[in-house]
């Protein structure tokens, strides 16, 4: 179903092994034009998000974190929101920003709640 790479890092973190950015590493990967819509980074957005906090709450299951994690989440929510209006003045860059982190919210608490499903 997916998040499978996160649920791996985030164990590997947990079990205090350290990740490293290696800048002489090359990677190719090709993009495919379906992968460049708005559309498609509202879903990208909303599913990340939500993953992690689905991994992060089997990981880590201390209300703390939860409760921090669901703020973090609502304050996405409300600030993407709030950014919509002053968004549709400034133009699509900042709209789309608005829309995104409107997403992100949305998956985060999803995601708290369990659920893995897309949103657009």
């Amino acid at each position: 179903g997916g998040g499978e790479d996160t649920h791996l890092f985030m164990r590997l973190h947990q079990a205090g092994l350290k990740i490293v950015w290696s800048a002489e590493a090359i990677a190719y990967e090709s993009i495919p034009a379906s992968r460049t819509t708005f559309q498609w980074l509202l879903r990208r957005n909303y599913w990340g998000w939500s993953i992690y906090s689905l991994v992060e709450k089997e990981l880590y299951p201390q209300p703390k974190i939860f409760l921090v994690r669901l703020c973090k989440g609502l304050a996405l929510m409300i600030l993407g929101i709030l950014a919509l209006i002053p968004g549709l003045l400034r133009g699509k860059h900042h709209l789309y920003r608005a829309c995104i982190r409107t997403a992100q919210g949305a998956g985060t608490i999803m995601g708290l709640l369990g659920r893995r499903t897309t949103w657009v």
